[in-house]
């Protein structure tokens, strides 16, 4: 059977989505597959390469529709930042990369391809033809997928014509609804994602009701426009048209501040957010946006401290039952009206590179695509992670083989191994890597963790000497001099102090100290700051750093986590009292 032009097989990466039960025979799990791309020999792909600050793309569609996507892309950004402040957007160094692959290609997923994948080698005595079959039948594939790294984010674009639709909605998995080939909206799914990583971060209320007013937003001509408020079921929203008296229940802002419990019913959590979107709706568009600098007044007073009603009397000038009533008021209006923001001019569009790609770019961007495929599967499929790592692995080699040394596939390379547990290989390419000016947060942590495991190992049970821990940490401030902040940077420097013959210096205390301000609700990071004040002996330190991890911790285990530290600590106190 003749193979693919450009796209030989778009290959699994299961993500443990259930398909619906269509009859009896049909119980197991469909299984969806996101892409793959395999270069046939005689014709590898022709990529071309589209970037501008914070974006890149490869596609081997023509540079006018790379460039046409990533306008909309920006116009998008700067409309979104009309809604939400910029401020409390996550933000990183690297560039949010895209693969965009169209054409007939992007269709031909062939009987061959899909033989080839399923009789590989898997080291799995249990895999057979009838087992074989079986996976072929009862597999789909995705024909869109963002996957994410602590610093970075790659999404695959599979755009073409007259595309048989997918039995699930993956806009949440893919994070744009397209509406048209280049055109398209952030999803609330991606909304979430960039709150939700910023640092310092924000309170789980605000996450959960700037998501809900997302969620009834439209990002087009260049206006915000927001439709009327969902109110928990479309029956009880037509009702409070009708009948403005109607009684509701609003929640008090002060359960409203709190996060639901671990075991909150899903009916619980969908009321919580409800209530959460009623209340920054109303805090952004009530009184014709009078409230709307109070809202962001309060959310950088709160800023890594614990909601205070006395904060929120002082921003908004009322307290919480003045407040929960203007809400509870407000609702009957906000079932039906509908608001635009015009943010006026926006900025120009920045100039935008469409060009050939070179083999660098092609194969940078395509080896990040292919780790997370790695890291994603080896958490959901295990038993295909060992086919999809070695097509990282040749892939990179190829690179190597065709590019020669470079600073960019050395990140990727080093990063592959380091997630697949590899260490001596990741400290090769890691080590090249930086040598070489890489910068790039999640490499540098990589580097970090490397040489501090390969250290402590060496140490053999001893404390790490201080050459070893001058190594660690010069890795890690490479990690902090560039965006995004990482919890595992600080749980890392923890680390380091708590197994080091060195004792921490004050301005490596500060370096702590940052992880705390940026990850105030992370009881990883405040629990680890707290053990190196303890194992420095700054008892009352460590306490007071537990106790306001627990002022701010969002869930039952991370208060959990903290309470059994503090009671650790309080019987070394006793014992040195």
């Amino acid at each position: 059977m003749k193979a693919p032009t450009l796209i030989r097989w778009i290959a699994p990466l299961a993500i443990g989505l259930t398909g619906p039960t269509l009859a009896p025979a049909q119980e197991e799990a469909a299984v969806m597959l996101p892409p793959v791309i395999v270069d046939q020999a005689q014709r590898p792909i022709r990529w071309n390469y589209i970037s501008m600050p914070g974006f890149e793309m490869i596609t081997n569609a023509p540079p006018s529709s790379g460039r046409e996507f990533a306008e909309n892309y920006y116009r998008q950004e700067q409309l979104l930042r009309a809604l939400i402040p910029g401020k409390y957007l996550w933000n990183t160094s690297v560039p949010a990369m895209h693969i965009m692959v169209e054409g007939r290609a992007a269709e031909r997923l062939t009987d061959e391809a899909l033989e080839q994948f399923f009789t590989a080698p898997s080291g799995n005595a249990n895999n057979n033809a009838t087992t074989n079959r079986r996976q072929r039948e009862r597999t789909e594939f995705l024909p869109n997928l963002r996957l994410e790294d602590p610093d970075s984010s790659v999404v695959f674009i599979r755009r073409e014509a007259n595309r048989t639709p997918t039995r699930f909605d993956t806009r949440d998995l893919f994070g744009f609804r397209m509406d048209s080939e280049n055109r398209f909206q952030f999803t609330p799914g991606l909304v979430a994602f960039r709150l939700t990583r910023r640092t310092p971060s924000l309170p789980p209320w605000f996450i959960a009701g700037m998501v809900g007013v997302y969620a009834q937003t439209e990002l087009e001509d260049g206006k915000v426009k927001v439709d009327s408020n969902h109110w928990e079921t479309p029956l009880e929203a037509d009702m409070l048209r009708r009948n403005p008296l109607r009684p509701r229940e609003v929640a008090p802002l002060r359960r409203l501040f709190d996060s639901p419990p671990a075991n909150a019913t899903p009916e619980h959590l969908a009321a919580w957010r409800d209530q959460c979107a009623l209340f920054v709706r109303w805090a952004l568009f009530a009184d014709e946006g009078a409230h709307r600098s109070s809202l962001w007044r309060f959310l950088d007073w709160i800023e890594g401290s614990p909601v205070d009603a006395t904060a929120f009397e002082q921003c908004f000038g009322l307290d919480y039952v003045e407040a929960r009533d203007a809400v509870s008021d407000y609702l009957p209006q906000a079932v039906q009206d509908y608001f635009e923001i015009d943010p006026g001019r926006l900025p120009p569009m920045p100039p935008i590179v469409a060009r050939a790609a070179s083999s660098v770019e092609a194969a940078r961007i395509r080896a990040e695509w292919e780790r997370l495929e790695v890291a994603f599967v080896r958490k959901q499929h295990p038993d295909l992670a060992p086919a999809y790592l070695r097509h990282a692995r040749n892939n990179l080699q190829a690179a190597k083989r065709a590019i020669g040394s470079s600073q960019e596939i050395a990140v990727a390379a080093g990063l592959l191994e380091f997630d697949a547990g590899n260490y001596p290989e990741a400290s090769r390419e890691l080590e090249t890597a930086i040598a070489l000016g890489a910068t790039r947060p999640r490499a540098a942590y990589a580097l970090a963790k490397v040489r501090f495991e390969m250290a402590k190992a060496a140490a053999g049970g001893a404390p790490i000497s201080a050459a070893d821990t001058g190594g660690v940490l010069s890795a890690l401030a490479i990690a902090r001099r560039n965006e995004p902040r990482m919890a595992e940077v600080y749980t890392l420097m923890g680390d380091l102090w708590l197994n080091s013959e060195m004792r921490p210096l004050d301005p490596d205390l500060e370096a702590l100290e940052e992880g705390v301000r940026n990850f105030p609700s992370d009881a990883a990071v405040i629990g680890r700051v707290a053990l190196v004040y303890a194992h420095i002996g700054e008892i009352g330190q460590a306490v007071s750093l537990l106790n306001l991890g627990l002022d701010q911790a969002h869930t039952q285990n991370a208060r959990d986590i903290l309470r059994r530290l503090l009671a650790q600590l309080g019987g070394l106190r006793s014992r040195s009292s």
